[in-house]
């Protein structure tokens, strides 16, 4: 994933990881059963670690993504009443 360009709607460095995050889930980039990184992701974003953090806990809380018991965060797979 590229970097992140400024907008200048107002939207905060975390609402644009978040933004990119969901297209890249929803278009199957990060694929079911993928274990997330905070740095990877915010090494690919090009953005520090605040925002990818703050983007992936605001996904964990809406059931997006998932937090494993040792703090790992993961794609769920979905069955088709999840879907």
């Amino acid at each position: 994933m590229p970097g992140l360009q400024i907008s200048g709607r107002g939207d905060t460095l975390g609402d644009q990881v978040y933004s990119r995050l969901r297209e890249a889930i929803l278009a199957g980039t990060l694929k079911p059963g993928q274990k997330l990184s905070v740095r990877a992701l915010a090494t690919s974003l090009n953005v520090s670690l605040t925002p990818t953090r703050d983007a992936l806990a605001r996904l964990i809380a809406e059931d997006v993504l998932k937090q494993g018991s040792d703090r790992t965060v993961f794609v769920p797979t979905l069955d088709i009443e999840e879907i």
